[in-house]
């Protein structure tokens, strides 16, 4: 879980989070962002995808 104080100001500013699971893909481990409300896949380019 994270600790909301732990989170940059800069970030906070913002007020669009997303968070990622690490998962593997033609047997390399990659990152794959998600959104935090509903659990699906974020799409990195696609800020519309991310949570508040």
């Amino acid at each position: 879980m994270c600790d909301i104080e732990n989170i940059p100001a800069e970030m906070k500013e913002h007020d669009i989070f997303c968070c990622w699971k690490e998962e593997m893909r033609n047997g390399k481990k990659t990152k794959v962002p998600y959104n935090v409300k509903t659990s699906s896949r974020a799409s990195s380019n696609d800020l519309s995808t991310f949570s508040s």
